[in-house]
């Protein structure tokens, strides 16, 4: 249908194919200067010279809503892609926010002193464009109305104001006749169109970006845009399919690897984010990760070997070369001295990051190992129902956990004192790290559980599902608080900031959606127009970084005006909870503790009364315990099924290290046995780069 509206105060509503006129709707008073329709063709909205508007419904005429506006004229509106709101300005220099359910007013924003022409909205909700008559366009956040600059370099009156459908630039028609193609990260203008005779009255871009429609008086001319992304020159974009990702604590620094064989460094609290190129593997980059300082970056490869570099001049400082097989995922240890690698051969190596010394071999399922936060003990299994939790100062098995069907996920508390795994079986189960114990089982979900976040100090868990949902769950009843409905597609991936105030959550739709986890609703969007297999965020959701199916680009996202980054660091957060009286068990079972398995003269296995797991001919003092129990990591990968019976892990020692103590291994010079020799020697601290002014990366 086409509605059109007129001076003479009537709307009429016409069919296209026809031609015929369906409704002719006549308002009360005033004179219709502007209307949008919502993208389901629902509702029509009208602003008049009054401040009076209109609600109207296109399928037969009729005024839904009438409503005072503004206090001057109305001179646009318009209706979000989400059709959730509609957005309107007035020659009364004031932009107000509405909820197209309700036709409440959510935010009124005052613009300054000069009165509104034209306003536009980016696709995904992010950015709202405001031209005024001053001859500016003021770019704000949608979600919070916060001005972030203006636009000026066009320097003549706006007479028409669209947003291209990459939400990445803004399409401006001037009384100068010519028309500005403007990047909105930056406020620049990318190209000039010029040629037409009169000034142009409007403006309108197709869906693909390739071309752009401008009208004047007289005349429509159509336009190539050609605002594609180009490769850049200056080596920083991968050839190949981003495989893995990193980000550091802060967010200040990322990593990202690829099948090309590169692994990238990127500063992102600057402009020019690209740091370098790290060249070392000779196959597809698998796996990285920052130590927690963010002195060094580790990554793993399908070449067998693990390479330590410098973050700050991108040196390599260890050159690890003793896994047999693939390497799946790595880790550092808490103190920054050691990583932790596993392989798709089970094996799951402990060695210095400085020297590449081995410290202890252990084999044992290799799936899904996460170590909690205070390196007192793993979880790890294999691609199945079950998972086990051990101690990782003398591998002695606490538990086995399982699930109906195989476990998808598992998050662990800051703390170290909870878990919570998810499964195909469409539960998750809250676990007692110290004793495997089972305390709570949430039920919920219709679909696939894939991916679960736990908040500090026990306030929730949240959960997204192939269902299509999230799901935040009170923890100390194992009820459903929120269920948070919005994504299309199976979710992939939820994080949650340091604070717990917000929650980012990603799916195969191809969206991000930003969650206020107090009242359950969406602070933004972004459509990254692909479907999205995983994110990490700062500790503050400052910097989000986005991996994509099968995509060589990898979207790195700033997250404006969030609740969270109040909290200048982790430390920052202290909120009191008794911790004691948070869970609240459902009868779980007596602790046994799981050492070593053994087969009765019946072929079957016990896992009770068996002895500890010791590791052979290596001397332990108090200091090698602390040195070796700091290992943190969450991997995944294909290793293959262990026997039912394994109910603990074989850990062996280096055959050249086999009888030496650590406090020997620490004085190289009077070794008497062969040890590995790093490449290169650690390149010496840099000071951290000062932190930009920019406000934001993409």
């Amino acid at each position: 249908m086409l509605i059109s509206g007129s001076m003479d105060s009537t709307i009429r509503i016409w069919d296209i194919v026809s031609g015929l006129e369906l409704h002719t709707v006549k308002i009360s008073r005033g004179s219709l200067l502007c209307l949008a329709i919502s993208h389901s063709d629902s509702i029509i909205i009208t602003g008049c010279n009054d401040g009076r508007m209109y609600a109207i419904s296109p399928d037969d005429g009729s005024v839904i809503r009438t409503f005072d506006g503004h206090l001057d004229a109305i001179s646009c509106v318009i209706v979000t892609f989400t059709d959730d709101i509609f957005i309107t300005g007035s020659n009364d220099c004031h932009v107000k926010i509405w909820d197209l359910a309700v036709y409440t007013c959510l935010n009124e924003l005052n613009i300054g002193l000069s009165p509104i022409i034209s306003l536009s909205v980016t696709d995904d909700n992010t950015f709202l464009l405001v031209a005024c008559a001053d001859n500016t366009i003021d770019v704000r956040s949608l979600a919070t109305g916060t001005s972030i600059y203006r636009i000026r370099d066009h320097k003549s009156l706006v007479t028409s104001l669209t947003t291209a459908p990459d939400c990445s630039h803004a399409v401006v028609g001037c009384k100068n006749r010519n028309i500005y193609i403007i990047d909105i990260h930056s406020g620049k203008i990318v190209h000039t169109l010029s040629g037409t005779s009169l000034p142009i009255l409007s403006i309108h871009a197709t869906s693909d970006n390739h071309f752009l429609f401008s009208a004047t008086e007289e005349e429509v001319h159509v336009w190539h845009m050609d605002i594609g992304y180009a490769q850049r020159k200056d080596g920083s974009d991968h050839t190949d399919v981003v495989t893995c990702m990193a980000i550091t604590k802060d967010g200040s620094m990322a990593a990202t690897g690829s099948r090309d064989h590169l692994l990238k460094l990127w500063n992102l609290e600057l402009s020019d984010q690209f740091q370098g190129n790290l060249r070392g593997h000779t196959a597809p980059v698998t796996c990285a990760a920052f130590s927690h300082d963010g002195a060094f970056v580790v990554s793993g490869s399908e070449d067998k070997r693990v390479l330590v570099w410098s973050a700050s001049l991108g040196a390599l400082v260890t050159d690890f070369r003793r896994h047999t097989g693939e390497i799946l995922s790595v880790s550092v240890t808490v103190d920054n001295e050691r990583v932790l690698s596993a392989d798709v051969n089970n094996a799951l190596k402990c060695w210095y990051a400085e020297t590449g010394e081995q410290l202890l071999s252990c084999s044992g399922p290799s799936h899904m190992v996460s170590v909690t936060p205070d390196s007192k003990y793993v979880f790890s299994g294999e691609k199945d129902n079950s998972a086990r939790l051990w101690t990782l100062s003398d591998g002695n098995v606490v538990q086995k956990i399982t699930h109906a069907d195989t476990i998808t996920c598992i998050t662990i508390a800051s703390d170290s004192k909870y878990a919570v795994t998810g499964s195909t079986d469409m539960s998750l189960k809250i676990w007692e790290v110290a004793t495997g114990k089972l305390t709570q089982v949430l039920v919920g979900h219709e679909g696939t559980v894939s991916c679960v976040a736990i908040a500090d100090h026990y306030q929730f868990v949240i959960s997204g599902s192939h269902d299509n949902t999230l799901i935040i769950w009170s923890m100390q009843a194992g009820s459903v608080k929120q269920v948070l409905c919005g994504h299309r597609d199976h979710v992939t991936s939820v994080k949650l900031t340091t604070d717990g105030s917000i929650c980012i959550s990603a799916s195969l739709d191809g969206i991000l959606i930003v969650w206020s986890t107090q009242y359950g609703r969406q602070v933004t969007i972004f459509d990254m127009h692909q479907p999205v297999l995983d994110l990490q965020i700062s500790f503050d959701a400052g910097h989000v970084i986005v991996m994509l199916e099968g995509s060589s680009c990898l979207p790195m996202l700033c997250l404006h005006n969030s609740p969270a980054t109040d909290v200048k660091s982790q430390t920052q957060v202290n909120i009191d909870f008794d911790v004691e009286s948070v869970i609240l068990p459902i009868k779980p079972r007596s602790h046994q503790r799981h050492t070593s398995a053994s087969h009765n003269e019946e072929g079957s296995s016990s896992i009770e009364n068996s002895p500890p797991l010791s590791i052979a001919s290596r001397n332990y003092n108090s200091r090698s315990s602390d040195r070796v129990k700091d290992l943190r990591r969450t991997g995944q990968g294909s290793m293959g099924a262990l026997s039912q019976s394994l109910t603990s892990l074989n850990i062996v020692t280096d055959p050249q290290t086999k009888s030496t103590t650590m406090s020997t291994l620490a004085e190289r010079s009077s070794s008497t046995h062969s040890l590995e020799q790093p490449l290169v020697k650690r390149a010496p601290p840099v000071p951290p780069v000062p932190k930009s002014k920019a406000c934001m990366i993409l």
